[in-house]
């Protein structure tokens, strides 16, 4: 995050004309305390005094799946300290750190405040509880991962809440797909690279373009300042009907989202 802070203290670029986007957890703890503590440890290393959007990371005061580890330390909240059964109440860490991230909003500390990787189960529990939900929410958002999405992102939308599709190029280097699914890649996927060539896109594009006619935003990353670019080109051309049914009727991922991981096993 210092790095982030100096580049752009470095730029000249007024702070009103940058989007920053922070997150708290699940590397460090989450609670009440824990999640006010590390938005003021994000403003210190970045050295600005709001930012844009903050939200939970996880849904879970904890991550362990395949090569994943947690390291964190624990949380001071008794609600999120997983070594402690007694105490332990995952429904209750999670609106403890909602309270927080409320309270950071409240302050002026954040222009918005919302989640990431949460099922409709986690916005029921905040509307349980009386508090307001998220103002938006990340989760990952694919061709192989649209209906399968829909239940999310049906709630958003009748909720008000933005949906924020992440990785909508898939994750080839980690997700095992089923063998049903045409290409792990799916910048390989022929009905893609079918319409690219017709329309004389990328298949980059054409799934961005596919995402943004849906009414999905997104954020492909990249490190590649050409990919960065081409990427714009998605809003330069359109879909039609027929490409956009085929992009939507792709294989789907259906599977299990457990209890401990945020994407399909």
């Amino acid at each position: 995050m210092a790095d982030v802070g100096a580049a752009i203290a470095a730029s000249g670029v007024p702070r009103e004309d940058l989007f920053i986007l922070q997150k708290v957890g699940p590397s460090l703890p989450l609670g009440y305390a824990d999640s006010l503590k590390q938005f003021e440890d994000i403003k210190a290393a970045m050295n600005v005094s709001y930012v844009d959007a903050l939200l939970v990371h996880w849904p879970w005061p904890s991550m362990s799946k395949g090569n994943v580890t947690n390291n964190a330390t624990q949380s001071s909240d008794p609600l999120c300290n997983t070594t402690s059964l007694a105490t332990y109440d995952e429904v209750g860490c999670r609106l403890s750190t909602w309270r927080a991230m409320l309270e950071i909003y409240q302050a002026g500390g954040a222009r918005s405040i919302g989640v990431s990787n949460y099922n409709v189960s986690h916005f029921e529990e905040i509307a349980a509880a009386s508090m307001p939900l998220p103002a938006l929410t990340q989760s990952p958002f694919h061709i192989y991962l649209s209906a399968a999405q829909m239940d999310v992102t049906s709630y958003c939308w009748r909720n008000g809440i933005v949906f924020l599709g992440y990785s909508p190029f898939g994750v080839p280097d980690y997700k095992v797909y089923p063998p049903a699914l045409p290409a792990a890649n799916q910048l390989n996927d022929p009905v893609v690279v079918s319409i690219a060539a017709r329309l004389g896109a990328t298949p980059a594009q054409v799934i961005l373009a596919w995402m943004w006619q849906l009414g999905i935003p997104t954020n492909p990353r990249s490190m590649n300042p050409q990919h960065m670019k081409d990427n714009l080109g998605a809003y330069g051309f359109s879909l039609n009907q027929t490409e956009m049914h085929l992009m939507s009727t792709r294989p789907q991922d259906f599977c299990s989202f457990d209890s401990t991981w945020y994407e399909c096993a």
